[in-house]
């Protein structure tokens, strides 16, 4: 019993072990980054290269603050309006089609969530050109809205998402409902969304996690410097035969503290979204 206990125990230290390494082997590029934006520029490209600052300067985030090209406060205030607008009407939409999808057996319904499947397989790239279009032939080209109202793979991913975990709500509590003279909206609003609050924070931390990053659909679509997200004002950063990597690294530090934000508040809920995204009872 001992020697079991102990070869356990050994297992699981060694599990942890790999795992620590691991964290770490990721951590260094992030760490490293961190330690860039505190350095000047000398010292970034200098010879052998050093990991931890010989002396440390706000210089690069100051330089970002004041360049005009870039406008940081407004593309950072840019890209949190687009993303969290958009990732609301993106979560309440999932929902319902998945509600529909998975509670609501209506003729062909087996058909579309296949299609909702085969339209994540789509590359995003495959579809800007059409996207680009229709924005155009609606006059949207050039206005925030065509960053809020676009579609493409995340929300086939999240109603798939959507659609896993309301396959796990037994169909007694939604016919009690339904009993009761709950409307479906009803059904939908006071019990569905309840019960599915770590899908609810999977979902938009994933999808909130796409749209910050994405640079190619806003960099096509808007044209004007006040309305630029914060990937896009980056850009400015690198010249043609230059690349100011200070800067670069504390812009990059800066646009990712909303997600570090997010991701710390909703970790808990997260984690169970996707632990539990595959169950079915």
């Amino acid at each position: 019993m001992k020697k079991y206990s102990f070869s356990k125990a050994a297992g699981q230290g060694s599990s942890y072990l790999v795992l620590i390494l691991a964290s770490i082997v990721f951590m260094i590029p992030f760490i490293a980054m961190l330690f860039n934006a505190f350095k000047p520029e000398s010292e970034i490209l200098g010879y052998p290269p050093t990991f931890f600052p010989s002396e440390i300067t706000l210089d690069n985030f100051k330089a970002i603050i004041e360049n005009d090209s870039m406008h940081l406060f407004s593309s950072l205030f840019n890209s949190i309006f687009i993303a969290t607008v958009r990732t609301a009407i993106t979560v309440y939409l999932s929902a319902l089609w998945g509600y529909a999808l998975s509670k609501l057996k209506f003729r062909g319904s087996k058909a579309i969530f296949y299609m909702v499947l085969s339209a994540m397989m789509i590359p995003t790239a495959v579809i800007l050109l059409p996207l680009y279009q229709e924005m155009v032939w609606f006059k949207l080209n050039g206005k925030l809205l065509s960053q809020i109202i676009v579609i493409n793979g995340t929300t086939s991913y999240a109603v798939f998402i959507m659609k896993q975990f309301i396959d796990t709500i037994p169909n007694d509590i939604i016919e009690a409902g339904r009993i009761d003279g709950c409307s479906e909206f009803r059904v939908f609003h006071n019990i569905i969304l309840p019960l599915i609050k770590n899908a609810i924070s999977t979902v938009a931390i994933i999808v909130f996690l796409y749209i910050w990053n994405d640079f190619l659909w806003p960099y096509m679509m808007i044209d004007d410097p006040n309305k630029y997200t914060i990937t896009v004002a980056m850009q400015f950063l690198n010249g043609r035969n230059f690349i100011r990597y200070g800067q670069l690294m504390a812009a990059t530090g800066i646009s990712i503290l909303p997600i570090v934000i997010i991701y710390i508040i909703f970790q808990k809920r997260f984690t169970q979204g996707i632990s539990m995204s595959g169950a079915k009872e």
